[in-house]
């Protein structure tokens, strides 16, 4: 009998193995084939533009300023680069290089991309308006280039328009060659190329070596090229490139854009205004220099707005899937770095909006629905609440803001030797090692998220309401460390008590500004903004305020006009320790707004 049981429960496991193997096997190729199917048929989804009212419908945008806008030096890659605002555009640049120089050609030693490898002493532009008129100055090694509309007695229009201008009006550029001052006194050559080329009528690859002749200007203003081109307007504008020499090892090069009489480049000069942006009488007690940085630094942004044409990509499905292509569409934005960073940043480009604003005033809204606008309020409104912000991410242990969540500090980063590649290589690798259980809690460190409060002004200045006091939450359960909650200090007390952690040089503070990893200019600009909101309040938080926005406001200023002064560059970020400048240059997305702190334009 116990036989018989046993055989009974062998033939009834093996009959339920078979099921469940069969079953698997089903479903296994059920799953490959509708994978299979699924993948043979899948289609993205259509990326079409959101239907809502666009910037450039403004009024402010009509015919007469895309006409005046239509040139510019819009090719912010280049060391130098005029293009028109149009899909396929007619585009102008500059390139230079030794003759005498073996390298030239193996090395590829001709500067045209403005690259950080190409070790210049300092370049940028000095006076831009971002409309007519600008000024760059280039320092290669022993020469000096400078790229002006800028003539002897007076600043001069980049573009004019004229009764017999063309689409765009005509522009005219000024280029100068010297020595570099304190260099050695030799013999050297250098060699400039300036060429102009129509993206509507593209040449072959092997193609694109240069036509034309030398010419000889000693002699007079000379015709180098004319031609039409589509975006010069419908029915392929008429375009001409003349170039004349002045004295000094000077010549300029004027465009003219329709049929026309040819004139020469003094007939470009008017009587602008040269400052390029920040002008004006800044605080005498400013560190020496700081007129000269805050206009640089303005020009320099406006001398890199791009205008680029072209579709963004997108990834529409998941890891791995292959991007998709958004519609065609251009775009006008400041490039933060002409050398490292040639193209629009979506987090740089508020703080360059800040800057644009200071000098041109939009004037009108975007028209946005009504509904549309409502979210955004409601969202702004449960974001402006103290009292929710309190009971969710003040540490009444520490005393200040902080994020929330699982978390441990119990980690140590240690390294590893792997062996991988082809052919197969060891390499010594870093990996987190975590060696605590992470639980719901405050993070103990004290950062910029800290600053927020600040910075969005949502600390009081006088008496706060009673709902600001709320009393915490339940506990998150066990385990949770750390106490969230409000119940510490309440109205200008817990203002005094953020302003005087932000001080505490054992966290934030340092002698060249408020560091996280490094020194960034765009978190000071707004602390700066939120200190300068608090000082006019008055009374005790009012002065604590001050005194914290000037100090912090003067070490800044030390820092970076003294690094530009010093290096020729604005830096992407700066060293805690020593203040010298870090990263990407020459920097002018957010490290700008060191025109708007000496201004003290918040």
């Amino acid at each position: 009998m116990a036989g018989g049981k046993s055989a009974g429960k062998s033939k009834g496991g093996f009959g339920l193995s078979i099921q469940l193997i069969a079953t698997a096997v089903l479903m296994a190729a059920a799953a490959a084939y509708f994978g299979f199917r699924g993948r043979g048929h899948f289609k993205p989804p259509v990326l079409s533009p959101l239907k809502a009212p666009m910037l450039t419908e403004l009024q402010e945008f009509d015919a007469a300023y895309k006409d005046q806008m239509l040139w510019g030096s819009y090719r912010s890659g280049l060391y130098f680069g005029m293009r028109t605002r149009t899909p396929k555009g007619l585009v102008s640049g500059l390139l230079w290089f030794d003759p005498d120089d073996p390298n030239t050609l193996n090395q590829m030693r001709a500067r045209h991309e403005a690259s950080q490898g190409d070790g210049l002493s300092s370049y940028g532009w000095k006076r831009h308006d971002g409309r007519t008129y600008g000024t760059q100055e280039l320092v290669d090694g022993e020469y000096n280039i400078s790229l002006s509309m800028v003539g002897a007695a007076h600043p001069s229009r980049l573009k004019s328009f004229g009764p017999e201008s063309g689409p765009g009006g005509d522009w005219s550029v000024r280029l100068q060659l010297s020595r570099t001052a304190g260099m050695p006194t030799r013999r050297r050559r250098i060699s400039v190329v300036v060429y102009l080329g129509d993206e509507d009528a593209p040449r072959e690859p092997w193609q694109v070596l240069p036509d034309g002749e030398v010419t000889d200007l000693r002699s007079g203003p000379a015709a180098l090229l004319s031609g039409a081109s589509s975006a010069l307007g419908r029915g392929a504008g008429r375009w001409s490139l003349h170039a004349m020499e002045v004295p000094s090892s000077r010549f300029d090069r004027v465009f003219g854009a329709g049929l026309r009489r040819q004139r020469s480049a003094g007939g470009a000069e008017g009587e602008g205004g040269g400052s390029g942006g920040a002008g004006g009488e800044l605080d005498p007690s400013l560190p020496e220099g700081t007129l000269e940085v805050s206009r640089a630094a303005l020009s320099n942004l406006l001398g890199s707005v791009g205008y680029f044409y072209g579709s963004s990509l997108v990834r529409t499905g998941g890891p791995g899937s292959e991007p998709q292509p958004y519609w065609p569409a251009a775009l006008f934005t400041a490039v933060p770095s002409r050398s490292f960073f040639p193209r629009g940043f979506l987090w740089d480009e508020g703080f360059h909006q800040l800057l644009v604003q200071a000098m041109y005033d939009i004037g009108s809204s975007l028209g946005l629905p009504a509904a549309a606008v409502g979210r955004y309020r409601a969202a702004a409104a449960a974001l402006s609440d103290l009292a929710a912000l309190r009971r969710l991410h003040y540490d009444d242990a520490r005393g200040w803001f902080a994020d929330w969540g699982t978390h441990t500090e119990d980690v140590q980063l240690a390294t590893k030797t792997v062996v991988d590649g082809e052919p197969p290589q060891q390499r010594v690798v870093s990996e987190r090692v975590t060696r605590g259980w992470p639980l719901p809690q405050f993070v103990p460190q004290f950062g910029y998220v800290s600053l927020f409060p600040l910075i969005t002004k949502l600390l009081p200045a006088g008496d706060v309401p009673a709902a600001a006091a709320a009393p915490a939450p339940p506990s998150a359960g066990a385990g949770a460390t750390g106490s969230a909650g409000g119940s510490g200090a309440v109205g200008p007390e817990l203002t005094l008590q953020q302003l005087a952690l932000l001080q505490d040089p054992g966290l934030l503070w340092s002698p060249h500004g408020l560091r996280s990893l490094a020194i960034w200019i765009n978190v000071n600009y707004l602390v700066l903004r939120a200190l300068s909101h608090y000082a006019a309040a008055g009374g005790e938080v009012g002065a604590a305020a001050a005194a914290a926005h000037d100090e912090l406001r003067s070490r800044l200023l030390k820092t970076l006009v003294g690094n530009y002064r010093k290096h020729g560059y604005l830096y992407e970020q700066y060293d805690d320790e020593t203040g010298r400048g870090t990263s990407s240059h020459p920097f002018t997305g957010w490290t700008a707004l060191v025109t708007l702190i000496a201004a003290q334009e918040y």
